[in-house]
């Protein structure tokens, strides 16, 4: 079956080289790279994809319980297909070449795609950060380990010294 897809590939290849002519900069490579990125994510794994997964993948649950896999269901062509869109770099192959037409056809749609991709970056730099920070204050003592929605801050007890008409006066205040 994956001699057939292979094939398939190269004879899209072929067809897409003769009818497509594009100039293939740095700067273009990266647009179609990051557009042909957040395509295949897209079909791998974000709900948008779903109801072309359902027919040919299934969802299992995780070792560490954080999410789920998508795995190929089915037997014979269903499972092939299933393989081939629940694999981010197997979906990848047949959406850089869905990307190519498009940048032929239609650029502006490349670029979504890429401003997408360059978006869901930030957001996973973001959640990084945000996580590392939650993190950092769980080990300081700042907030407390558990999952509990209501995660109020442990209160601390910090020295200030408050100056008064140039009379200083130590103190405690609760944060």
């Amino acid at each position: 079956m994956k001699t057939v897809f292979i094939s398939l590939f190269i004879g899209a290849l072929i067809i897409v080289s003769y009818f497509v002519k594009i100039e293939l900069s740095l700067v273009n490579l990266a647009v179609l790279g990051l557009a042909t990125i957040r395509m295949a994510r897209t079909i791998s794994f974000n709900g948008v994809g779903e109801p072309l997964r359902k027919w040919f993948t299934k969802t299992t649950p995780d070792n560490c319980n954080a999410g789920e896999n998508v795995e190929p269901a089915g037997t014979g062509l269903c499972y092939a297909i299933g393989e081939l869109i629940s694999c981010p770099i197997c979906s990848g192959t047949w959406s850089a070449l869905v990307m190519v037409v498009l940048w032929a056809i239609a650029p502006v749609a490349v670029y979504v795609f890429a401003v997408a991709s360059v978006s869901e970056a930030l957001h996973w730099a973001y959640e990084f950060l945000e996580w590392r920070a939650r993190e950092a204050r769980v080990m300081s003592g700042l907030i407390s380990p558990d999952n509990k929605a209501d995660q109020r801050p442990i209160a601390l007890s910090i020295p200030t010294r408050v100056s008064v008409f140039d009379t200083d006066i130590s103190q405690d205040r609760q944060v």
